[in-house]
C-alpha cells in the first residue's frame, strides 16, 4: 500500500477503490484520475483535499448528464489533454 501513496499506480479494476479511499483518508493523494465510474464520486465525499478529474471529454464520452454532474459536484472534466497537464501542474 506504500506504493499508491508515495506515486502514481494504476489500480486494477478488481480491487474496491472505496477500500483505499478509506486507507488513504488520513493522507490523501494529491489527485484521483478516471472516467466516468462511481469511485469518482466517492473520492469526491472522502477525498476532500484531492483534486478528482474525470477523463470523460477527453476520451469524448457523449454523456452529457455525467460529465454536467460531475462538474455540479466539483470533480473537474477537462476539455483536452493540454487542460489535463494544467490541472496537474
Amino acid at each position: 500500500m506504500d506504493d499508491i501513496i508515495c506515486s502514481e499506480k494504476i489500480i486494477p479494476q478488481s480491487i474496491p477503490l472505496e477500500i483505499i479511499y478509506l486507507y488513504l483518508m488520513d493522507t490523501p493523494p494529491t489527485n484521483v484520475i478516471g472516467d466516468i465510474s462511481t469511485s469518482l464520486m466517492t473520492s469526491k465525499l472522502l477525498l476532500e483535499k484531492t483534486n478528482v478529474i474525470s477523463l470523460a471529454n477527453i476520451y469524448k464520452y457523449k454523456n452529457d448528464s455525467i460529465i454536467n454532474l460531475f462538474s455540479k459536484v466539483g470533480i473537474l472534466v477537462p476539455h483536452n489533454i493540454d487542460s489535463l497537464f494544467d490541472v496537474l501542474t
